[in-house]
């Protein structure tokens, strides 16, 4: 199974605006509006990297059921098209 990860957290900064948030990644020198949930898989892959399970397991979602995988492999597919997070 492809693990992914994040920048380190020093490389990012996360604002939070009315629900959603404006990260900007210092390498590229974008800003990106994501959603709520975005951040904290950003967070979770700064600090190493992991794989889908992995990932799961550490946003606390112990038993997921199918719509969490593809919910979670089309917000991994977002942040990789951002540039914000690489598969490895």
């Amino acid at each position: 199974m492809a693990e992914y990860r994040a920048p380190s957290l020093s490389d990012l900064h996360f604002a939070e605006l009315d629900g959603l948030t404006a990260l900007y990644h210092r390498a590229s020198g974008q800003t990106h509006i994501i959603i709520d949930l975005l951040p904290d898989l950003i967070r979770a892959l700064a600090d190493a990297p992991l794989d889908e399970d992995g990932l799961l397991a550490r946003l606390g979602i112990g038993a997921p059921e199918a719509e969490d995988r593809a919910g979670l492999s089309a917000h991994l597919a977002t942040l990789i098209g951002c540039g914000v997070v690489e598969r490895v």
